[in-house]
């Protein structure tokens, strides 16, 4: 048995599914979803100068997991870099793994867990489209505070005429109003 990890360069953000989807295809040698990258050629290098292939390893340092912790050779590409370790070896090759991406800026996907983890510095663009969800929070909220100013406002001749009026409303989801004023 053996734990494994997937490194690429992350070109959009995937979510965890989408992640595993990709990471199937890397082992079944379809390179389509990743496009190349200097920073996994980089991570590669890192890597096996830690660490080197299990093919290039000396007769009398085979079964030495220490020197070498693959199960099997890694599959790399200047996209994507799939290693398999020995489960004795699995904890520490997890953290090394993590290190050596986060330096480099690649994204790491962990089949045991079915999980995608992004380096802090990745920036994806932005997506312009504004969730319809945020629109209809806003008149929701909005309307509630509303009718909670017109149920408690002060009664009498004194505000006859009146109305509440809003001002300053900040925030993505209404999350206060900073001042709420008369107006004649």
């Amino acid at each position: 048995m053996s734990c494994d990890f997937g490194v690429w360069f992350p070109h959009q953000r995937l979510s965890d599914s989408e992640a595993g989807k990709l990471y199937v295809r890397l082992c079944q040698s379809d390179t389509s979803g990743v496009q190349p990258h200097p920073a996994v050629d980089a991570f590669y290098a890192d890597f096996i100068a830690k660490h080197p292939e299990i093919d290039t390893i000396p007769e009398e340092r085979i079964g030495d997991h220490d020197y070498c912790p693959w199960s099997c050779a890694l599959d790399h590409s200047s996209g994507h870099v799939i290693m398999a370790c020995v489960w004795s070896k699995a904890d520490y090759v997890e953290s090394l793994v993590h290190e050596l991406a986060q330096k480099r800026g690649l994204a790491v996907y962990d089949p045991q867990s079915s999980r995608i983890t992004y380096p802090e510095s990745a920036a994806f663009p932005a997506d312009n489209r504004r969730p319809w969800w945020r629109f209809w929070s806003f008149v929701t909220t909005f309307v509630q505070v509303k009718r909670r100013l017109r149920r408690s406002g002060p009664t009498g001749s004194k505000c006859a005429g009146r109305r509440w009026h809003f001002s300053r409303i900040r925030g993505p989801f209404l999350p206060g109003i900073q001042a709420i004023r008369w107006k004649v």
